[in-house]
């Protein structure tokens, strides 16, 4: 990147990489003799702008490489051992609290410094909630999601938990042996919505693993089948009768492995045909085959969610690794019996949502090729706008002035797109809460996943600082009441019949869950790669953001029906130019931040 290329104009510099340590930007330079490294970052920082100059400066005789010659990162030394701004956190409270933000963060716990911001070193809302649960396991305390906004560095967020009283959780119920209850909210939503439509492909979650010649196909498919015994969601099934919709647990179930076809065909064809429909009465509501040299992995959205994947794919990586897994201490019907018994938080986020949506809701006015005159699937298709890694520090860095998260930088990017081009003062954009809200839920698969309404005012004269804070706000108080469940809150809404529109809101935005244990997979032979490309959306519109290293990638998904691809171009253009003008100057007036754009429609 830039960062590296200046690096490497330097005096006597031969090579150079650079990282995100401790929050900050981390230089590990080859030379024969170590630079003085005050020098150094003088020099950059007549070249680059202030939020792409490292902090960290390590002198190295080589990089390590791995055995394909690739940057091996696990073998550089912490940004510790180096001249920056590093503190070892002190006292009980911050040193614990340090290993609670490594395991949130998937960092080493010697990352973690004393001064570190825990969204600057790669925190988002998804995460705040996990480490919002984990503050309480360990410390027996409450603190709120907006207590971790305004006490995100760690020594702020480990005196705030000292001074902290202790309080009860959330009480999670045991299901006991019973192997059936009632449905939960999100399944019966995930479920009836299959019905309407049951060849719609739209709640398949699905991914494709390159496999290297070390790996064995008999330990996959040992693997799988210890897998589906762990997870009671594997083996779920659904009946709908006069009491309304039940899962039910069978003892065993077939295996889920799937024949992918003729090894000569295209891989193409073979992906558009294992992804099929599922009979949601038959379990397991999850397939694989091995077709080549790749793994495909087919599961139904009503037994999993993309945290859930995530705990497959790692727990598939040990045991066919051939670790003895600690035992789940719940399961799903544990989750769905608690939902039962939660009668008084109910009543709390029952009001908080009557306020929120009292009154008559506004109607986006975007511009469709013609009438909407359904709810529902519609065919879709995506134009992906990548954040290269200068953008992405530049956000980072605004984040951080602006105390708050890049999140709520590209959710708030998103009200303005449509600000500017409805006109609309009040906004409603969905999002999705992760919804585990016990520690315990952390590893158990199944779907928990809820969606909000988050309502938004947006003025022309209003700074952009002003908007992040009240987007902000927004997030952090709809999250607080994230666990009335999406048909609870539209059966609150007092609107009239929206003209073939979805309930509540016609656009979303969301944060996708990625793999967290890539790089262990790859080190195991299984190599993440991409599958097929939405082919069908819920919503209109939607914004899917995807991290990767040093960057996003910003994914339009839109019906084809309503939008031309012109259109989407133009979207996509003025998207960019709105996040560009965001992280440049959050003191800039909405009205100031012109979408002229080249692209013709």
């Amino acid at each position: 990147g830039e960062i590296v290329y200046h690096v490497c104009r330097q005096p006597g510099v031969r090579e150079a990489a650079v990282l995100q340590r401790n929050g900050q930007l981390a230089c590990y330079y080859v030379s024969d003799e170590a630079q003085d490294s005050a020098a150094l970052q003088g020099a950059l920082q007549q070249v680059l702008p202030a939020y792409m100059v490292p902090v960290y400066y390590l002198h190295l005789h080589h990089l390590p490489l791995t055995g394909n010659g690739k940057l091996d990162e696990s073998r550089l030394p912490a940004p510790e051992a180096g001249v920056g701004g590093y503190a070892a956190p002190t006292g009980d409270t911050a040193i614990r609290l340090a290993a609670i933000w490594a395991d949130v963060l998937k960092l080493d716990v010697s990352d973690i410094s004393a001064t570190a911001s825990f969204f600057g070193m790669g925190g988002h809302s998804v995460k705040a909630m996990r480490l919002k649960n984990l503050v309480h396991k360990h410390f027996g305390c409450n603190i709120e999601l907006r207590d971790i906004f305004t006490h995100a560095v760690l020594n702020d967020m480990a005196a705030f938990i000292g001074s902290s009283q202790p309080a009860a959780g959330i009480e999670l119920l045991k299901a006991g042996a019973q192997q059936e209850c009632a449905a939960s909210p999100a399944q019966e939503r995930l479920y009836y919505q299959q019905m309407l439509n049951k060849d719609n492909l739209g709640f398949n979650i699905a991914a494709v693993f390159r496999l290297a010649d070390t790996v064995v196909p008999e330990k996959i498919h040992a693997a799988f089948i210890q897998l589906q015994q762990r997870h009671t969601s594997l083996r779920t099934r659904f009946e709908l009768g006069e009491g309304g919709l039940v899962q039910k647990v069978d003892t065993e179930v077939a295996p889920a492995l799937q024949d992918a076809g003729p090894e000569n065909a295209p891989f193409e064809a073979v992906w558009q045909q294992f992804i099929r429909p599922f009979d949601l009465s038959v379990a397991p509501l999850m397939r694989y085959a091995l077709w080549k040299d790749f793994l495909l992995i087919d599961i139904h959205h009503v037994i999993c969610d993309g945290i859930s994947l995530n705990i497959l794919i790692r727990d598939l990586r040990d045991l066919y690794q051939g670790k003895v897994l600690t035992p789940v201490e719940y399961n799903y019907l544990d989750y769905a019996a608690s939902l039962a018994t939660r009668t008084a938080d109910n009543d709390k986020n029952k009001r908080y949502w009557l306020r929120q949506l009292s009154g008559e809701l506004p109607r986006l006015d975007l511009p469709v090729m013609q009438q909407r005159n359904f709810p529902g699937i519609h065919p879709a298709a995506v134009k992906t706008l990548e954040i290269q890694e200068e953008q992405f520090f530049q956000l980072q860095q605004c984040a951080a002035t602006a105390a708050t998260s890049p999140y709520v930088l590209l959710l708030s990017a998103f009200y303005i797109l449509l600000y500017k081009v409805c006109g609309n003062k009040t906004l409603i954009a969905g999002i999705d809460a992760a919804g585990r809200s016990h520690e315990a839920l952390q590893e158990v698969v199944g779907t928990f996943v809820n969606i909000l309404p988050l309502k938004v005012d947006i003025h022309e004269d209003q700074p952009v600082h002003t908007l992040l804070a009240g987007v902000k706000n927004c997030l952090l108080d709809a999250l607080d009441h994230q666990d009335y469940q999406f048909d609870q809150i539209v059966a609150l809404a007092e609107e009239e019949e929206r003209d073939g529109r979805n309930p509540v809101f016609d656009v979303h935005f969301a944060f996708a869950n990625t793999l967290d244990s890539d790089a262990e997979l790859k080190e195991l032979g299984f190599i993440p790669v991409q599958g097929r490309q939405h082919e069908t959306t819920q919503y209109e519109l939607k914004i899917e953001v995807s991290e990767k290293e040093a960057g996003y990638a910003v994914a339009f998904i839109y019906s084809t029906v309503l939008y031309e691809e012109s259109m989407m171009d133009v979207f996509v253009a003025y998207y960019q130019r709105i996040v560009n003008a965001i992280a440049q100057d959050s003191e800039a007036l909405i009205d100031d931040i012109r979408l002229e754009t080249t692209v013709n429609v």
